[in-house]
């Protein structure tokens, strides 16, 4: 918890970022803290269910930032979560494009490795 409160310390800080952007930075820690701790052996078993992960941890956000919880919420909560996971969906098809050179394929591995991006 300590951990999670010095994350969430720190996005508050960030200026500039609206409550969805808010939530998408705690969620790409959270995910990308779950790839390389102790959890890690339980990420893996998730397998192809990984991708529900951002969009559920998401919905819990709403849950507990949002009072009283409504329908539209709980859609844009979802987005926010669906959001990371096409992010990298996207970086994966630019990188396959045959006029992407090395340098950008490396740009785009730094940034998804930012982001939480698989290796």
């Amino acid at each position: 918890m300590e951990f999670l409160q010095k994350v969430l310390d720190f996005i508050a800080k960030f200026g500039g970022l609206g409550t969805m952007g808010q939530v998408s930075g705690v969620l790409m820690l959270l995910i990308a803290s779950m790839k390389v701790s102790f959890i890690k052996p339980l990420w893996d078993k998730l397998g192809a269910y990984q991708a529900l992960v951002a969009p559920m941890l998401s919905l819990v956000a709403g849950l507990v930032m949002v009072q009283p919880f409504s329908l539209e919420a709980a859609v844009a909560f979802l987005l926010t979560g669906l959001g990371a996971v096409a992010f990298h969906e996207l970086l994966d098809v630019v990188k396959a494009m045959p006029w992407v050179g090395p340098a950008y394929k490396k740009l785009i591995e730094i940034f998804m490795a930012l982001l939480g991006g698989n290796k």
